[in-house]
């Protein structure tokens, strides 16, 4: 299905004057995207169930939070992060585990890892920043079927999160700032943008026909019925590492 330059238009204006994810609401329900959706979203409550049931196993942990992402925060970030295939989306299924102090967000992991969940696509550590950058232990596991993100943080740091200027909603704003920045740009401009966007709406309407024309199970495979490729979630794309993360890689 060819977007018409009606639903161009109107993603056109959105885009340039964003403030809100849900500024893309119109085009969502418009286009019938979240019903295409909705098989993305039911295995991906069926993971953060049951992670969320593994994770409370962990005493070191001392408050544990989830979120699944919505659709319209889902398409910005494949809007602004420039990826059309649902299963480069890392954070679907999310959640962030707050532990006492630097030392256990290592020693969690290395719990974690011990119990068979091994690191997928992404392992990001910048627990090392200063307090006013972005601070986490991001880790991103493949197990079971299930695919979601943990971010682990300290108290102290996530306080920053809650009230200070690392907020969500401070986060989002510098984003919405940043993509009206990038859509004069030549390469990756708002041309390139609608494109994107096409591909998005292909690749939501491919995935939903194939889940429709047979049972599937598992949030992974859900994914890659959504994408052009599939992943390869043995493997680490995207590594950052401190000394302390070294240590307990290298088993130290």
């Amino acid at each position: 299905m060819e977007l018409n330059q009606q639903i161009k238009d109107e993603l056109t204006k959105i885009l340039v004057n964003m403030s809100s994810t849900k500024d893309l609401d119109n085009v969502i329900y418009g286009l019938g995207l979240e019903s295409q959706f909705n098989p993305v979203l039911r295995e991906a409550r069926i993971s953060q169930g049951n992670i969320s049931q593994l994770l409370s196993k962990f005493p070191r942990i001392r408050e544990v939070r989830t979120r699944i992402k919505t659709i319209d925060s889902t398409l910005f970030k494949m809007i602004y992060c420039r990826k059309s295939d649902l299963n480069r989306i890392n954070d679907i299924v999310g959640f962030m585990a707050v532990v006492d102090d630097l030392e256990n967000c290592y020693l969690l992991f290395s719990e974690l890892n011990g119990e068979g969940l091994k690191p997928s696509v992404r392992f990001f550590d910048t627990l090392d920043c200063t307090a006013s950058e972005y601070r986490s232990l991001d880790i991103n596991f493949a197990h079971r079927n299930h695919y979601f993100k943990v971010q682990v943080r300290t108290h102290e740091i996530q306080r920053l999160y809650d009230q200070g200027p690392l907020t969500p909603e401070a986060y989002k704003k510098r984003r919405f700032t940043k993509l009206r920045k990038y859509l004069s740009d030549d390469a990756f401009g708002i041309d390139y943008r609608l494109n994107l966007f096409q591909k998005v709406v292909n690749n939501f309407r491919m995935g939903s026909d194939t889940a429709a024309s047979y049972d599937s199970s598992g949030f992974i495979p859900i994914l890659d019925e959504y994408s052009v490729e599939d992943m390869d979630y043995a493997q680490l794309h995207e590594i950052r590492l401190t000394e302390g993360s070294k240590k307990i890689i290298l088993g130290k």
